[in-house]
C-alpha cells in the first residue's frame, strides 16, 4: 500500500499494528517500581528503568525503537548506577608509559603482524 502512486500516509497508518503493553501488578519488579515512585517520584534512575522496560518489551515484540541513542544512553545510565559508578564522571587519560622494555617491543611487533 505504501508503494502505490497515490499512497495516502493516513490510511497506511491504519494498517500498522498497535503498541500494546500489558503490566502484571503483581510481578516483583512492578511492586518495586511502584514503591520506589511512591517515595521518589522525580528520581531520573527510576524513570530510566520503566523507559528500559517499555524499549525491552518493544524489541521483544519485534517493533523498532524510535530513538537508538537515546537508548543506548539510558543503557548507559543504568550500567553505571549498577557498578556504583557516577554516570556524569569525566573521563580519564590513562597515564604515561613507561619506558618500554625489549619484551613489550617483542609483543607489540607480534600484534602489528596480525
Amino acid at each position: 500500500m505504501k508503494a502505490q502512486t497515490f499512497a495516502d500516509q493516513e490510511k497506511y497508518a491504519y494498517m500498522m499494528s498497535k503498541k500494546t503493553m500489558e503490566i502484571n501488578p503483581y510481578h516483583p519488579i512492578i511492586k518495586e517500581l511502584k514503591n520506589k515512585a511512591a517515595a521518589s517520584p522525580d528520581d531520573k534512575a527510576l524513570h530510566d528503568l520503566a523507559d528500559l522496560l517499555y524499549d525491552s518489551a518493544l524489541v521483544s515484540s519485534g517493533f523498532q525503537l524510535s530513538d537508538g541513542k537515546d537508548f543506548a544512553d539510558r543503557i548507559n545510565r543504568v550500567v553505571a548506577l549498577g557498578l556504583d559508578v557516577d554516570p556524569e564522571a569525566p573521563v580519564t587519560e590513562p597515564p604515561a608509559q613507561a619506558k618500554k622494555s625489549k619484551g613489550d617491543e617483542h609483543e607489540e611487533a607480534l600484534h602489528e603482524e596480525l
